[in-house]
């Protein structure tokens, strides 16, 4: 038996004929890490013909990958999965997964991105699955989530302690606050006033001392009012202003940055509130896509970002859009850029549009 699933993944549309190229062609050297048909005509149908499952949104994204043979393919490379990782990882922005096979006494987990392909093992492995369908609630609002942890080298009954290292724009509340192994467990988990997707909360696992895999809870967003006004802008702040800038997009990476912010215009121009996408979407250059978004890039000598700031006197569009486009970044940037944008109709707030631990996320902070 082997599981293999992601709880976090993105390989676009765009870059999937580039990964097809490079699985076939790893295929052809290793022909046993696939048991499918190699004459498949895309990414995706080629997956699926060897039992690897993605998870395609409605734009075309492959958003989740999983494995569902119940063993590895007959002839596989030694390194397989590995193998099949590593020749889609340059085409990957960001992912990761969890592996485990029958009489292991670990669990593994892959973390994949533009090339990078590693992976961390514990022993003994637990793993936490989010039962039922993901939430999708308005902010302010609560819902108990439930999840299954699973133990792989563990003793039946084992008591793993649940925390929460970080989280994103949701609190929570765990009971009971440690679960047994092969039990389910529940936490109530409450989306912070001003939260915008996308959304996590990270659980801690614990084992007898040992700290096991972190794995994000995720809740959706449902659309709130504030996020679909074009506000008025009465005060702007940012790192480039007080002198604690520092790189969040490398020189090398700036080709690809304006070829994210083109996708993501790409997908949601024609949406009510968002017509200023297509001006993002026309740009000759990445100063002017972030300029018809009302951002301003700060460079540094060497040509790299060392930050963003909101230039203009009222959002482009709709404030959801804006946080889109800069979430889409994600798998670029570094260092957690942000901003802040106070509106008029609440001026002793700053509402901060930027990344926590990586992913994005929106709060609002006293002036």
């Amino acid at each position: 038996m082997v599981v293999f699933d992601s709880h976090e993944f993105l390989l676009q549309r765009e870059d999937q004929p580039a990964a097809h190229a490079a699985l076939l062609a790893h295929l052809e050297d290793c022909p046993g890490d696939l048991e499918g048909d190699l004459d498949s005509p895309d990414l995706v149908t080629l997956l699926r013909s060897g039992w690897w499952f993605p998870d395609v949104d409605e734009h075309g994204d492959i958003v989740g990958l999983s494995y569902g043979g119940d063993k590895y393919p007959r002839d596989a490379t030694d390194d397989f999965p590995m193998s099949i990782l590593e020749a889609i990882a340059p085409f990957v922005r960001h992912g990761r997964c969890l592996r485990w096979i029958e009489g292991d006494a670990g669990l593994s987990q892959h973390h994949l991105g533009r090339g990078r392909n590693i992976y961390y093992r514990r022993y003994p492995g637990v793993r936490l699955t989010q039962l039922g369908d993901v939430p999708a609630l308005r902010p302010g609002v609560s819902v108990d989530v439930e999840f299954r942890l699973d133990g792989y080298g563990t003793v039946d009954g084992a008591v793993v302690e649940l925390g929460c290292p970080h989280s994103t724009q949701v609190s929570g509340v765990f009971d009971p606050p440690s679960v047994p192994v092969g039990g389910t467990g529940t936490v109530r988990l409450t989306l912070r006033d001003a939260a915008a997707d996308p959304v996590a909360y990270w659980v801690s696992l614990t084992l007898d001392g040992t700290d096991l895999f972190d794995t994000a809870l995720r809740l959706r967003v449902a659309p709130a009012p504030e996020h679909d006004v074009a506000h008025e802008v009465v005060a702007t702040a940012s790192p480039l202003d007080d002198g604690s800038a520092s790189t969040v997009v490398e020189a090398k990476d700036l080709p690809f940055l304006l070829e994210v912010l083109r996708r993501y215009a790409r997908r949601h121009a024609d949406r009510p509130g968002a017509a200023f996408l297509r001006d993002v979407l026309a740009a000759p250059d990445l100063p002017g896509a972030l300029r018809a978004a009302g951002l301003e890039a700060g460079f540094g000598d060497g040509g790299e970002v060392q930050g963003f700031r909101f230039t203009a006197t009222r959002l482009p569009g709709a404030e959801r859009y804006l946080m889109g486009l800069f979430a889409s970044m994600r798998g670029v940037v570094r260092s957690d850029p942000a901003f802040k944008v106070a509106y008029a109709h609440d001026p002793d707030h700053w509402v901060v549009i930027g990344y926590d631990w990586d992913e994005p996320s929106r709060h609002v902070w006293d002036r």
